[in-house]
């Protein structure tokens, strides 16, 4: 199954084309790799190398940079300069991988040589960054010899937070142990793929455990906070507040659960709501949180919230917020979130984009003890709608793969299943079963205890039956349904494999009058052979949105790993002709054949709608004292406008003629006539000399012939 950055990945190709490791891009221009990948290229710093982009066929030259260089046995980095990058391919985003939580899912895709594989990905689990260390490590099965230079993608953040290091020679990893430099090294050695510095360096204590919230909130959070408070060298100037102040404090050592400030926009809610944080965060009684939910900062949802007053009560991430009630800010409450004061009574009764600004800031206080049936709640029991959060247990299957991803009957396979802890309790011994159409194929399997967010990658090796026939592989996380979980519909992950594969080796089509005869060679690159129906659709422009020309039903077998041809003609091009755009060939257009890839099934056939201005000896003919030229039109528009030269003993020769004829219709001809005078010619006649006209070949516009140009004498007879 394909990943969004796997298109962002390349292979470094050696001198004979051979894959000898993994880069991905990184900005519009660059790719990093591993520098122990360039010297396996036998390059050196400033030399040009090959590398291919993953699912292109072009071979690409890249620069290896000699100022953005560290040695193998030092930070291991490399950075090359791309002659040029393949359209719709983008840089990868790149976050610290210091930023990384324990156990978080990570995925990679790289060019390894385990178990003779090419293309190979991975999923696992973020384990220990050492203080001091050059490289973190991670627990990944797939992994292995050959994938240098590969990304290593947090996947709930979605950002690459380093690259695989070892080598060939050097498998860098234990067991399923993998180490991966850093983004940070990265960084190191090309400070220019560093972002901007963050306008805050410092964190406001305001926003500790800010690294409970989803990605991206922190630097957004920590700029809206500037402009309350400024910073060290620039602080925001505050006064005349203290009895608002003063207000608060008894609030917060009071029993009232929620309060509202409400009040006219620009009136200075925002700025004394987080002075008054501000001055809340020396206290160690207290877990601040900081969630705008807001439109303009793009954070409008609330559920970071109530993660963040769950998690501080039940999974402490440090000592003091074991003791800590939790103090939940939440300035600027976007419309169609509804706050309510003590009484529960709405504080305005329709919340809209003209009157949302009356509710800019919202101060939330939720009461301690949450235990398994804890609700945080915004208004009081029965007030309206409220948010709620029920804990519980949810084991979710977030990926099932298998390699290779088309196994032929009688093949060993490897079934990778990511096991993960969506939900908010410590899921004991969760267990795993692994099927094949439908029925197990092992015991099932036994996992270690999983703590809320965390993963757990299962692998098992089987060898597929002897049968030939679709295989559906599957992965059932707590397949007895032994314990309730809060959501049921994602513990099974299904795949299926086996199939064949149609692609369209070779097609080609040309002109036959007023119809277009075609040859297509269709390929099975699959394991099964195709016995199904399908079709050949023959599309003007574009293999998907094009419009229609024809389309050919077909009752062919295509054996795997076979190739038949299939010839016949176009009788009605009217649909191609006015679409200017190219012929292409689908194979199984209407998806009557399952595939292992559906994407190689289309090809452009090379036939364009154009003229065809053609021209030959035979076509420059004496006429007397004068000389025809004939211009045919083998193409399927009409030409005009044709501009025809004659030159004598060269193509750029004396000009002997030159004309325009007003148009040579689609399979039709025209006939020019000139006098230039007797005497013998080595004629050159070139048809649109200046291409002008865009013409399916523009190889067969030259005639060359010699011709002699003479009168009749006529001699008197005398008569006696």
């Amino acid at each position: 199954m394909a990943h969004g950055i796997d298109a962002s990945t390349l292979r470094v190709l050696d001198s004979n084309s051979l894959t000898v490791g993994t880069g991905f891009l990184v900005a519009p221009n660059l790719v990093v790799t591993c520098a122990h990948v360039v010297g396996l290229v036998d390059a050196v710093t400033g030399d040009t190398i090959q590398v291919q982009f993953t699912g292109q066929s072009e071979k690409i030259a890249a620069v290896v940079l000699p100022e953005f260089w560290s040695e193998p046995d030092k930070l291991d980095i490399a950075i090359l300069k791309l002659e040029k990058v393949p359209a719709g391919i983008h840089p990868l985003w790149m976050e610290r991988a210091t930023t990384c939580r324990l156990n978080a899912s990570l995925y990679t895709f790289g060019y390894a040589s385990a178990a003779g594989e090419d293309k190979l990905s991975g999923y696992g689990g973020f384990r220990n960054f050492p203080e001091g260390s050059k490289v973190f490590q991670f627990r990944m099965h797939e992994a292995d010899h050959g994938h240098s230079g590969a990304p290593v993608l947090d996947v709930s953040r979605g950002v690459v937070i380093g690259m695989v290091q070892k080598g060939e020679k050097e498998p860098g990893r234990n067991d399923e142990t993998t180490f991966a430099i850093p983004t940070e090294a990265i960084w190191q050695v090309c400070p220019q793929l560093k972002p901007p510095t963050p306008i805050l360096p410092r964190r406001n204590p305001i926003v500790e455990g800010i690294n409970l919230l989803p990605y991206d909130y922190n630097q957004r959070i920590q700029n809206f906070l500037k402009e309350y408070l400024g910073d060290e060298k620039n602080p925001v100037l505050f006064g005349g507040r203290d009895k608002a102040l003063h207000t608060l404090d008894n609030w917060l050592d009071g029993t009232t659960p929620n309060l509202l400030l409400a009040a006219p926009a620009g009136r200075g809610k925002s700025a004394l709501l987080v002075r008054w944080l501000d001055s809340l965060s020396a206290r160690e009684d207290l877990a601040l949180a900081f969630v705008p939910a807001e439109r303009l900062l793009g954070v409008s949802e609330l559920r970071p919230l109530l993660e963040f007053v769950y998690r501080v009560q039940v999974h402490p991430v440090k000592d003091n917020f074991r003791r800590a009630r939790p103090v939940v800010a939440c300035p600027a409450a976007d419309d169609g979130i509804e706050f309510f004061d003590e009484r529960g009574l709405r504080a305005t009764p329709i919340l809209t984009h003209d009157v949302f600004d009356l509710l800019r800031v919202a101060l939330l206080r939720f009461s301690a003890g949450l235990d398994d049936s804890f609700e945080a709640r915004l208004s009081p029991e029965g007030a309206g709608v409220v948010l709620a959060h029920t804990v519980g247990y949810d084991l979710a299957l977030d990926n099932l793969t298998v390699l290779p991803t088309n196994p032929a009957s009688g093949q060993p396979v490897t079934l990778t299943a990511v096991l993960r802890n969506a939900g908010d309790l410590t899921f004991a011994a969760p267990q795993v079963d692994f099927t094949e159409q439908g029925l197990p194929i092992t015991d099932t399997l036994t996992l270690p205890n999983l703590r809320s967010g965390e993963s757990f990658t299962a692998t098992i090796r089987w060898t597929l039956p002897i049968t030939a026939e679709v295989r559906t592989f599957g992965a059932t996380a707590d397949p007895l349904g032994g314990v309730a979980e809060t959501e049921e519909g994602n513990n099974r992950f299904e795949v299926v494999t086996s199939l064949p594969d149609l692609s369209i080796h070779a097609a080609s089509a040309v002109l036959n009058g007023e119809r277009a005869a075609f040859s297509v060679w269709l390929a099975n690159a699959g394991v099964l052979d195709v016995i199904s129906d399908f079709s050949l659709a023959f599309l003007a422009g574009d293999p998907i949105t094009g419009t229609l020309v024809t389309s050919l039903p077909l009752d062919v077998t295509v054996p795997a790993g076979g190739r038949i041809q299939i010839t016949g003609e176009i009788d009605d091009l009217s649909a191609f002709v006015g679409s200017g755009g190219t012929l292409w060939v689908v194979a199984d257009a209407g998806d009557a054949v399952l595939e292992a890839d559906e994407t190689n099934n289309a090809a452009p056939t090379g036939l364009r709608p154009l003229t065809d201005l053609t021209i030959s000896p035979s076509d420059v003919q004496v006429q007397g004292s004068a000389i025809a030229i004939t211009i045919h039109n083998r193409g399927i528009v009409t030409a005009t406008d044709v501009y025809i030269v004659a030159t004598d003993g060269a193509l750029d020769g004396t000009v002997v003629f030159s004309g325009t004829l007003p148009l040579v219709p689609p399979g039709g001809s025209t006939t020019r006539v000139f006098s230039p005078g007797l005497g013998a010619y080595h004629l050159f006649v070139k048809v649109d000399p200046d291409n002008a006209l865009t013409e399916t070949n523009e190889g067969n516009n030259l005639a060359i012939r010699e011709v002699v140009l003479t009168s009749k004498v006529f001699l008197p007879i005398v008569m006696r």
